[in-house]
Order: structure tokens, then sequence, then C-alpha cells
């Protein structure tokens, strides 16, 4: 499992506005790839593949669905598994996480700084 010491530390800065956010964190192409992908498991899919180009956006569009599903209520754990053995892969996720939940949060009326450390425990205590 990652260590998510540092990301833990920077969603609590950013709950506490001692660390802005600089720009948007989810971009329309991630948003549009994600809302289809939340409506294809709204119409019972298990799974759905994401395939693109590096740097196209594939984490955040990942971390929006996880976001959404998980702050909806339509599921209750968010697993990130990587099939790569690198561990960079994973710290990536796990520093990624506190940016785009808060954004997330913040884009979609979440304000309870308890709910929000949460949906982050659930979210980067699952990343393998």
């Amino acid at each position: 499992m990652a260590d998510f010491s540092n990301a833990s530390l920077m969603l609590e800065q950013l709950i506490d506005g001692e660390l802005v956010l600089g720009g948007k964190q989810f971009y329309e192409n991630q948003i549009t790839a994600a809302e289809e992908a939340v409506a294809h498991f709204a119409q019972g899919k298990r799974y759905v593949l994401l395939s693109a180009q590096m740097q196209s956006g594939k984490t955040g569009c990942s971390l929006y669905v996880a976001c959404k599903m998980l702050i909806d209520g339509v599921v209750e754990n968010v697993f990130i598994i990587s099939g790569s053995h690198e561990t960079v892969l994973r710290k990536q996720w796990v520093d990624e996480i506190p940016k785009h939940l808060f954004a997330y949060c913040q884009e979609n009326g979440v304000t309870d700084d308890d709910r929000i450390r949460e949906y982050s425990e659930k979210l980067m205590s699952n990343v393998f």
C-alpha cells in the first residue's frame, strides 16, 4: 500500500484554507468521459475500460468517477489497482486524490469537512 501521509497533510491544508488549488482539477474532456463511464455503471455494467494516450487525463477522469460514485452513495468503497510493479504510479494516484477530491467536493456542494476526510480515507487507503 502506498504511503499517504503527505497526501493526508495536503488534504488538511486544503480544508483549512492554508493551501489553495491553482487552476482546474477536472477538464471538460475528463468530465465528459467520466459521465459516460458513470452512465455505463448506472446501466448495470460491472466494469468500464478507459484507454487513452499518456497525459490525456486518465487519472483525473477516473478520480471524477470515483468521487461521484462514492459521494452519490452508488458505491461504499473504491479500489485502485495498478497492474504495474512501479510504486511511482501508486504514489501518483495517492498524490492526486486530495486535490481532485477537494475540487470535486467544492464543485458539488460537499462542505462537511469530516465527510471529505472520510471519502479521502476510502480513496487513499485502497490504492494498490
